[in-house]
């Protein structure tokens, strides 16, 4: 349905869905991410997600053996970059994406608080930014402080990093992280030309 799906919510958008499609084993696609993933913007979205990863959490906290236990999870915002319709204003972006990881860390919390919540990101301000998820000191704040409650994060390359006119952010990235807040760039392996 239109709330639901990101590529219905733009009238403009003449594909419509379609399932994912990256090219994998020789398929040719030529949607874009609007036309194939999901809106934030739908509570149902949203709330789905949270509830499937408390309950992979759990699970997965009740079936480990001691010694093996689930340490936590990490959230990959790097590969996929549209999360919201194209006119969704910025206060929208960040006001549900903050509420979004308060609730999983809330989630993860109820199986057990010293789980780890990690997050990949985009090493591009003006991504994080167009996702929600910019204020790096607010999601890696408590909770209880009004924060996100993340333990680290991770920023990654995605493929427009490898084009020289999109070179990372990561000075200032690094820069705009808390002191004391674990974080890393994760360079992939690259094979193409």
């Amino acid at each position: 349905n239109a709330s639901v799906i990101l590529g219905l919510q733009d009238p403009s958008n003449p594909e419509g869905w379609k399932p994912c499609c990256w090219g994998w084993g020789g398929q040719s696609c030529s949607c874009s991410n609007a036309a194939c993933e999901l809106s934030w913007t739908s509570s149902a979205v949203r709330n789905r997600i949270v509830d499937l990863i408390g309950e992979v959490a759990g699970e997965y906290a009740r079936v480990t053996n001691p010694g093996h236990a689930l340490a936590g999870i990490a959230l990959d915002f790097e590969r996929g970059l549209d999360y919201f319709p194209a006119a969704t204003p910025t206060a929208t972006r960040k006001s549900i994406m903050t509420q979004f990881l308060r609730d999983i860390r809330t989630a993860l919390d109820k199986v057990d608080p010293a789980l780890v919540l990690g997050l990949r990101l985009t090493p591009r301000w003006s991504e994080l930014q167009s996702q929600g998820i910019d204020d790096l000191a607010l999601l890696v704040a408590p909770v209880a402080d009004g924060g996100c409650g993340v333990t680290y994060l991770n920023f990654g390359i995605y493929f427009y990093a490898f084009m020289p006119c999109q070179a990372p952010d990561l000075p200032s990235l690094a820069a705009a992280i808390p002191k004391g807040t674990p974080w890393f760039y994760e360079v992939s392996s690259w094979t193409g030309t």
